[in-house]
């Protein structure tokens, strides 16, 4: 696994940009779930906050807005767990290449639940989050530079 780390500095070489902006992107996700845990996530109800201030400007669903309301408000410390958590396991995947469509697509989700949830002060933001993951998803960048490159060469699937 360790040569075919090495190998992948060299597979698609027009790629290695792309490879870059994934690890600085990663970088980005597990700066701000630390940054988040430095500001007491876990101990105040800023995502109670959050929702709240972004709820009347909010274009999602009814649905989702009674799910925030009634769900994840009560139960924001499980939400903020998730949430942080989630932030930092993209992040760690993006920087070693590793299952980097998987994760970007769940980054994706996330990105359109936090659009959903901040309202209108996150939507450019959030929107063009959405947008990178999914560019990250069709080209497969964990290939080049990446982890994902060993299982590509060796399984060829779509997660790879």
């Amino acid at each position: 696994m360790v040569l075919a780390f090495v190998e992948s500095f060299k597979y698609v070489g027009h790629l290695w940009p792309l490879a870059l902006f994934r690890i600085f992107i990663g970088y980005q996700y597990i700066n701000v779930a630390i940054q988040r845990y430095k500001d007491g996530y876990f101990s105040n109800a800023y995502i109670n906050e959050s929702i709240r201030l972004g709820m009347p400007t909010s274009n999602s669903p009814d649905w989702y807005k009674s799910f925030l309301e009634g769900i994840v408000q009560e139960n924001w410390q499980f939400f903020t767990y998730l949430l942080i958590s989630s932030e930092f396991l993209i992040g760690v995947s993006f920087l070693l290449g590793y299952l980097v469509r998987p994760f970007s697509l769940f980054a994706s989700f996330l990105a359109i639940n936090l659009m959903w949830a901040l309202g209108a002060t996150a939507t450019d933001y959030y929107f063009n989050l959405f947008i990178i993951n999914l560019v990250l998803f069709a080209v497969g960048a964990g290939r080049c530079l990446g982890f994902d490159y060993y299982f590509y060469r060796s399984r060829r699937g779509i997660w790879w």
